[in-house]
């Protein structure tokens, strides 16, 4: 399925084109099975890697591997999240440009995110329960990883 886009951008149109699936697809080392999720500037796909076995690969979406701006900021979080060593933080494993398409392969972790927990709740009119809050706060689950981050990415 490949769509496009219009992006207004300084004043001047930019159409970004061959948004394309990946599923089902060969990218470097990974065969992508299926998308994951898709966020603002790029899809993150599950896979099977050939040395690593299942993983996330998160790629960057249609022609705004051109965009040196978001490029960069691409670039950026691949060394931010590179060097974050911490049990509640995925790990990446390669960052990889295939056929000028930039790819971070990162660990698979099998569950719903975060937002799609909440999301849940706030659904069902719940609020977290306390064991899972108090669980996070005992082991720093959230603070741990902004700790480290925050000065990375500063």
């Amino acid at each position: 399925m490949v769509r496009s886009i219009i992006l207004v951008r300084d004043s001047f149109w930019v159409i970004i084109a061959g948004m394309a699936d990946w599923a089902g697809k060969t990218l470097g080392k990974v065969h992508i099975v299926k998308l994951v999720a898709r966020g603002g500037m790029a899809e993150v796909y599950r896979g099977n890697h050939e040395t690593f076995g299942q993983v996330a690969i998160k790629v960057m979406r249609g022609l705004l591997e051109t965009d040196s701006e978001h490029l960069n900021r691409f670039r950026r979080e691949a060394e931010v999240v590179a060097d974050l060593k911490h049990p509640n933080i995925v790990q990446m494993l390669e960052y990889v440009v295939v056929d000028e398409t930039p790819c971070l392969v990162m660990e698979f972790v099998q569950g719903p995110s975060l937002a799609a927990y909440m999301k849940h709740l706030h659904e069902q009119k719940q609020r977290m329960p306390i064991g899972v809050v108090a669980t996070l706060h005992a082991r720093q689950g959230l603070r741990g990883p902004l700790v480290l981050a925050v000065p990375l990415g500063g």
